[in-house]
């Protein structure tokens, strides 16, 4: 609700010629399945997918915008389905970028960097 009577406002500046945050200027994803049975319940997939520099968190204030830096990932995924209803999934994730950077500008500048390796993830579903 506005207060007719307060004549405050907030202005955060920002670099209006700038990506939106989260997005690449590439992305490229691979995918390979194959099925294990003839029924094809079973399946084992390999996904490889890429994506390019991308904000991170949106600078203000005078403040730089900072990025991520591109990475490749590779997932490995078997799925079994049970019933009509019913299935599996087993993910093991590898980050081909050990190392993973932020900075302030593409190129310049560093704020801080994760260490990523091998996950696993594990689903079951049943729609009701």
């Amino acid at each position: 609700m506005l207060d007719p009577i307060d004549r405050s406002f907030s202005y955060d500046p920002t670099n209006i010629r700038r990506p939106l945050q989260g997005q690449s200027d590439f992305v490229a994803n691979l995918k390979f399945d194959v099925y294990l049975n003839k029924l094809k319940t079973t399946t084992i997939g390999l996904y490889y997918n890429y994506f390019g520099d991308r904000i991170f968190v949106v600078g203000a204030n005078g403040t730089p915008d900072a990025y991520e830096r591109g990475v490749g990932l590779t997932d490995i995924v078997f799925s079994h389905k049970m019933d009509d209803k019913l299935d599996f999934k087993f993910m093991l994730r590898k980050n081909y970028s050990m190392k993973k950077n932020f900075s302030d500008h593409i190129g310049k500048g560093f704020l801080f960097r994760c260490q990523w390796g091998i996950s696993f993830r594990t689903d079951t579903n049943y729609p009701l």
